[in-house]
């Protein structure tokens, strides 16, 4: 084997030196590369992408929600303490009351973390590249819930493309 090949050409695991074979994907070192190599490799660099840009909407987002779910009083305190925004309030939603100010950010918190938690899920199955069809149902739901706050579904549907544009760099 060439001492220059770091990287498998098949699925782009990292090689120890004088590997003829891949202990990743089982691949011939030693055979002669195809035109597929180049592919294969680029839909390994689609699913680490996928994951990077799930984690790097989800981490600091699961970390503002648990924010937001722990000062929950204190923002909705703060709200209703404004007179401006207490005015909007009364104009178009006048039964709202602290206690359901509150309730409404608690839930929308927990809804931010539950869809956070799931793109971080997407993003280590996108890494170990093992279950194709579960990573992305896990992504769909991602997608799914985060519509609430429409970043989250554009990068949910950008993650499905990538994944499923790499779907033969997964093991199953």
């Amino acid at each position: 084997m060439d001492s220059n090949i770091d990287f498998c050409h098949m699925c782009g695991k990292k090689l120890p030196p004088e590997t003829a074979f891949c202990p990743a994907c089982g691949s011939n070192l030693k055979a002669p590369q195809t035109d597929r190599a180049p592919a294969t490799t680029a839909k390994y660099d689609r699913t680490r992408l996928a994951a990077a840009v799930l984690i790097v909407y989800s981490l600091p987002l699961i970390l503002f929600c648990f924010y937001m779910y722990l000062w929950a009083g204190t923002l909705a305190g703060m709200l209703f303490s404004d007179p401006e925004f207490y005015d909007l309030l009364v104009q178009f939603a006048p039964d709202v009351t602290e206690e359901g100010m509150i309730s409404a950010i608690e839930m929308s918190a927990i809804a931010g973390m539950f869809s956070c938690a799931l793109g971080i899920v997407t993003a280590a199955l996108a890494l170990a590249r093992k279950a194709w069809l579960v990573t992305v149902i896990i992504c769909t739901v991602f997608a799914i819930s985060g519509i609430v706050t429409l970043i989250g579904l554009l990068v949910g549907l950008i993650a499905l493309w990538l994944l499923y544009r790499s779907k033969e760099s997964f093991a199953s």
